[in-house]
């Protein structure tokens, strides 16, 4: 069994994989934010609270068919979580195959979600990345 955040993670992690935004963002504190390292161009980079996520989440969900994040491993520091990420499914319109290894970061405050930090390259940038907060 993982800590109180790392089960946090994989609760909200299982929701996003079935299209659950609602329970992925259950995780997140009311004025979380996040930033995509790796966002569309048609997206912002960072986004501030519950509601902007969720529809960050619907809208990368509904590029397509489907999208999947499995995490690989969790490494706790201090109170960040990084997770050693796969996102992957195929373009809904281009049928085009999208397979990413990435790390992605997330920073927790009385065991909520305050910032979340998508697409660092290598598990060294995403330590830096959870040293914002420390």
């Amino acid at each position: 069994m993982g800590s109180r955040n790392v089960e946090r993670l994989k609760r909200g992690n299982a929701a996003f994989n079935r299209g659950d935004f609602d329970g992925l963002t259950a995780a997140f504190a009311a004025d979380a934010e996040l930033v995509d390292r790796a966002n569309a161009p048609d997206q912002p980079t960072v986004v501030s609270g519950r509601d902007a996520i969720r529809e960050v989440a619907r809208q990368w969900a509904r590029q397509f068919d489907p999208l999947r994040c499995d995490i690989e491993e969790f490494i706790e520091v201090g109170d960040a979580v990084i997770c050693a990420s796969r996102w992957h499914g195929r373009g809904r319109a281009s049928r085009v195959p999208t397979d990413i290894r990435q790390f992605d970061v997330y920073q927790f405050r009385d065991h909520e979600v305050i910032r979340a930090t998508l697409g660092c390259r290598s598990q060294e940038e995403a330590r830096k990345a959870a040293e914002v907060e420390e």
